[in-house]
């Protein structure tokens, strides 16, 4: 069980592994893109390996 309440309330808690900064929230947002149109588990686990 979570420690928080609401819809989400009955998932286990999200662990931060990876992060990345920009300079601007379209870049951001560019980059979001990409990685979320990735099919492929193994490429994503790479990126938080990396």
């Amino acid at each position: 069980m979570s420690s928080h309440s609401g819809f989400t309330a009955k998932s286990k808690d999200w662990k931060l592994v990876y992060h990345e900064e920009f300079d601007d929230k379209n870049a951001a947002y560019l980059r979001e893109r990409i990685v979320k149109s990735w099919k492929s588990k193994k490429k994503v686990i790479e990126l938080i390996n990396s």
